[in-house]
């Protein structure tokens, strides 16, 4: 059985002491909440998407040693719907809806919702919309690109009808895209679609070209039909090329649809939608214009710099961030910086490529504040997926140089669309959440360069540093103090201020033993803890002044409501009054229109009822007409049947006399002729009695 004795307890205690000494060496504390109505903050963050994950990660490494503001448009109770995970059919919308104060930690100050008017570069300040000016000492901006619906009249009205076949990706809503899109878009059968790509800079270069992926359903959609109607598939690029910078994926683009037969314009803009004809007005190259119609219209809204920005001079004649493309910081202002889709740098937009510019800019600006050079570098890494059909994805990778060797992995697109669609039905919620919320990703840019403070000869290249380790065994380095270090290189680190004794004593061996690396570090916490103490001073008066400030405000405040509330209820029975008397006149004016109305209705139908009497009077007189026309007519027939029977019968008694006479001779005849005739012929003596009695006679006249 263990027995506690003297020197174990001694041994305990001094292990004790060690660790809490540590503890206090490596400067744990705890967290603060931050004031909101500070008039000086250590960084200051434009932006509440990136930039608060950038605020977080900031407030973490640092312990809340550092203050950070953020000022954005977004109220802390909003909520962003991340569509490119339940827009894939496999995910529930609900698992996909970010609060803007889940990214938001209670340590760090937020606007609300409150803008930025105005930026100071000179003065180091920032003006917000409230009148409230805030001084900084470094300022992080992460706006992205703004909606210029105003380039194209008549965008916004067709995007936004729901019954209009006319989308974009992107809109302010958040939610009507993904409602359009798959009743418009993919289930089109046939007519005439455009497709339309404004001037770069656009937000979602590359990975919204979905045309292949429509025209390969269209195709699908008619094999179910039994007329098929023809597809009219235009692209109209305001540019020269598909991609600003990725020269593979516009020449993906242009073989692709070369192979499908898709007409591309090139340098052609749109500058009108007429949404009630269906039509958009087209300029070409030579500026002549067109008029096109559409049954089915895709647009990437084209976007626009910040006008606060510009009015700072903070910009280029494109509306972006004027940065120096590896340290992200900014070229005339040296303690302003930037990432996102805002800044100028030679690589596609990209939600990859936004991690990459946070993590440079985190190293960066923690740097800067320490009076340390900038060893954070971006490369222009960038990955945007590329659609290149129904069920068929890959991603394209670059850098400022030339593409990463990952680019276009998987050119058939089967197997990292399936893997993208099982990551994100299944993980990508999770992964979200803990980017946001909990984790600091990032690389570690420690690059060692040969002095802290010489910070004019830039970043260090990685190559030199290792191969001038690997020459010297022993590098000789110098911390704020002054005092000579032996580097070890089995290890490396950021700086020699942040490093604690303990680590300092394990990696380096001081060459002159007469200082002491305690005694030195002792000073420096000493200092740094008068420091904190004399900032909770200030921010403890700046409270108390500031709660007296609120008191007296509070004061002014409920007299003004006071006086308000007295104007008010004067006003409201001044009001009642008016509203009363108005509805009287508007009685009044109805009665006078009921009975107007009336009296016109009467002799309306006063005059509907003599217009029916002289109609049913006219109708009389004719139908009296036509009966003695009818009986004219009746007569005239008559009288014409009766001169036809006398013609008849005057005509029947003519043959009839024609007829005797003509009988008459043939029986004069026959007389004239009998005595020639033989008497031995007894049939004709027989007959002639018999034709004389049917005879008729003669009358006396003949």
């Amino acid at each position: 059985m263990f027995k506690f004795t003297q020197k174990s307890l001694a041994f305990g205690a001094n292990k004790a002491n060690n660790i809490l000494r540590g503890i206090q060496n490596q400067r744990f504390a705890t967290k603060k909440v931050v004031p909101s109505n500070l008039d000086q903050y250590d960084v200051i963050i434009i932006g509440s998407n990136m930039g608060a994950v950038l605020a977080r990660h900031i407030n973490e490494i640092t312990n809340g040693r550092n203050t950070v503001f953020v000022a954005s448009s977004s109220s802390i109770r909003e909520q962003h719907h991340l569509r490119v995970a339940y827009e894939l059919g496999s995910c529930k919308k609900e698992n996909f809806i970010l609060d803007t104060k889940s990214i938001i930690t209670p340590f760090i100050p937020h606007s609300d919702g409150v803008r930025v008017k105005e930026i100071h570069p000179e003065s180091n300040t920032v003006v917000l919309e409230n009148d409230r000016t805030i001084q900084y000492k470094r300022l992080v901006i992460s706006t992205g690109l703004q909606n210029n619906f105003e380039a194209i009249p008549g965008l916004k009205d067709a995007v936004y009808d729901q019954d209009h076949p006319a989308f974009s990706p992107y809109d302010v809503t958040g939610k009507q895209a993904s409602v359009k899109d798959p009743y418009y878009w993919y289930n089109f059968y046939g007519g005439k679609c455009i497709f339309y790509i404004p001037k770069f800079p656009i937000r979602g270069e590359i990975q919204e070209y979905n045309f292949l992926v429509a025209y390969d359903q269209w195709v699908e959609n008619q094999k179910n039909m039994s007329q098929k109607i023809d597809i009219e598939f235009t692209i109209v690029n305001a540019n020269d090329s598909f991609s600003q910078y990725s020269k593979q994926a516009d020449e993906y683009f242009k073989e692709e649809l070369k192979k499908r037969g898709i007409k591309v314009l090139y340098n052609t803009q749109i500058e009108n939608i007429d949404k009630p004809k269906r039509q958009v007005t087209v300029v070409g190259k030579n500026g002549g214009k067109t008029v096109e119609k559409y049954d089915n219209l895709y647009s990437i809204i084209p976007t626009k710099g910040h006008e606060f920005l510009q009015q700072a001079n903070l910009c280029n004649e494109q509306g972006l961030l004027s940065v120096d493309s590896h340290t992200l910081q900014h070229k005339k202002y040296k303690n302003i910086f930037g990432f996102g889709d805002i800044i100028d740098v030679p690589t596609t937009r990209s939600f990859f490529g936004t991690q990459e510019q946070l993590n440079v800019v985190r190293q960066n600006v923690i740097r800067s504040l320490h009076g340390q050079s900038l060893t954070a570098q971006y490369f222009g890494q960038s990955k945007t997926p590329l659609y290149i059909g129904k069920n068929k994805l890959t991603f394209v990778s670059q850098n400022y140089d030339k593409p990463s060797k990952f680019s276009m992995l998987d050119k058939e697109g089967r197997h990292l669309c399936y893997l993208r669609n099982f990551i994100y039905s299944h993980f990508y919620q999770y992964i979200n959440t803990a980017y946001y919320k909990f984790a600091i990703w990032g690389k570690p840019y420690f690059l060692w360069p040969k002095t802290y403070h010489s910070s004019s000869k830039g970043v260090q290249n990685v190559s030199e540093t290792h191969t001038e380790h690997s020459e010297k065994k022993d590098v000789k380095q110098s911390n704020k103090t002054g005092q000579q270090f032996v580097y070890k290189p089995q290890a490396q680190f950021a700086c020699l201020d942040v490093i604690s004794p303990e680590i300092q004593a394990q990696y380096f061996v001081v060459k002159d033993p007469s200082k002491s690396v305690q005694n030195i570090f002792k000073n420096e916490l000493n200092e740094q803890q008068k420091q904190a103490k004399e900032q909770e001073d200030r921010v403890k008066k700046a409270e108390q002044e500031q709660k007296k400030k609120e008191q007296q405000l509070k004061r002014e405040k409920e007299e003004k409501e006071q006086k308000e509330r007295e104007e008010e209820y004067r006003k409201k029975k001044e009001q009642e009054e008016l509203e009363r008397k108005r509805q009287e006149e508007e009685q009044e004016k109805k009665r006078q229109l009921e009975l107007q109305r009336q009296k016109e209705e009467q002799e309306r139908q006063k005059k509907i009822e003599q217009e029916r009497l002289q109609q049913e009077e006219q109708e009389k007189l004719k139908k009296q007409e036509q009966e003695r026309l009818r009986q004219q007519q009746l007569q005239e027939e008559e009288a014409l049947k009766k001169q036809q029977q006398l013609e008849k019968e005057k005509q029947e008694e003519l043959e009839k006399q024609q007829k005797q006479q003509e009988e008459a001779e043939v029986d004069a005849k026959q007389e004239d002729e009998q005595p020639q005739q033989p008497a031995s012929n007894p049939s004709s003596e027989s007959e002639s009695p018999k034709k004389r009695k049917g005879r008729p006679k003669k009358e006396k006249k003949e």
